[in-house]
């Protein structure tokens, strides 16, 4: 019996638009809105260029308002010395924040994936296996970037954790007192936060405290339940940090369109080739997945110094300097509680 090969079950030009769209159901940093989709993003990345300039409008200054009056306008008599008594219109403040083009991929061989083969659809096996992986790759890169953010900027992050000189005790782990106090680095853009992630770690620490609602039909329960009304997320690829005595945790708290999120289309997205001379002739098969995207976190500016090659790697967006904040503090809708577990 003929053995079935890559190249038998992927079309590139099917498998591609394909894997995207099963990333895109699986990630539940999209599902719970901390991450959203941006059209401009994906205008940009249809183009050239490295960089992208976003320009925003900030909100309305709470400049006092005006008491209506009825005096004659200064506009309509110009020869009159002015009175004053026209009202003078606000300016609307915009701000520029720049973004980066990410192209990432990663290969398979015919051996890596020769258990999905023998399934009953062998290309939506495979496809399945390769948008989990870029989900999981997403989830790093985005947790590689809060990690350089709180580096950078003292201010989204509650630093509870003990360092190595000591002992970590009972302050120095997650509590809700300790999340609350973390919500309020917010001010009063806290309502505006509906998921938290957490290592399972932290998970199990909440569970045992009692603080997770299990609500089946709640759009807020993604599967790990929901505390205090918003998603909780589990991942353990979230940033743990170790001094060489004592493990530091980050529980992240995001509000909706956390990070912006555009998706373009390599010239060629997925390909199967055949490297004839592997296995001493025996031949080998590599399956090939490309991705260019941008994933930004919102109220920041990417440094233009942050890659040495043509975009970041994930060590690279984890420096202090790989972004700057361009908005006031409580306008970046997320924060960070750093705890021992």
């Amino acid at each position: 019996m003929a053995q079935t090969q890559i190249s038998d079950v992927v079309v590139p030009s099917v498998f591609a638009p394909y894997v995207q769209l099963l990333s895109t159901e699986l990630s539940l940093l999209v599902r719970t809105g901390v991450v959203a989709t941006s059209p401009a993003l994906d205008s940009f990345l249809s183009g050239g260029g490295t960089f992208i300039d976003m320009p925003h409008w900030n909100d309305l200054s709470d400049t006092e308002a005006n008491v209506s009056g009825d005096d004659r306008s200064d506009l309509l008599n110009p020869v009159v010395t002015s009175s004053g008594k026209d009202a003078i219109p606000q300016k609307i403040d915009k701000v520029q924040t720049v973004a980066i083009r990410n192209n990432r991929n990663q290969n398979w061989s015919t051996m890596d994936l020769s258990a999905q083969l023998a399934g009953s659809d062998p290309m939506s096996a495979i496809a399945n296996r390769v948008a989990a992986y870029w989900v999981r790759q997403d989830q790093l890169t985005l947790n590689s970037t809060i990690k350089g953010l709180v580096a950078g900027t003292a201010t989204l992050v509650n630093d509870i954790a003990e360092g190595a000189e000591g002992t970590p005790a009972a302050g120095n782990l997650f509590s809700a007192d300790a999340l609350l106090d973390t919500l309020q680095l917010m001010g009063d853009h806290k309502q505006n936060l509906s998921a938290i992630a957490v290592h399972s770690a932290v998970h199990t620490k909440m569970q045992k405290l009692n603080l997770i609602d299990f609500v089946s039909n709640s759009d807020a329960n993604v599967g790990f339940g929901t505390y205090m009304g918003k998603s909780l997320i589990v991942d353990d690829g979230l940033a743990i940090t170790s001094d060489g005595t004592n493990d530091e945790y980050f529980t992240i708290a995001f509000g909706a369109n956390a990070f912006a999120q555009g998706t373009g289309s390599p010239r060629v997205a997925a390909e199967v080739s055949r490297q004839a001379l592997a296995g001493n002739g025996g031949g080998q098969e590599v399956l090939t997945s490309r991705r260019e995207f941008v994933l930004h976190p919102n109220g920041f500016t990417v440094k233009a110094a942050v890659a040495a090659g043509q975009s970041p790697t994930n060590t690279e967006l984890e420096a202090s300097d790989a972004y700057s904040l361009s908005v006031a503090r409580k306008l970046v809708p997320f924060a960070v509680l750093k705890t021992n577990g």
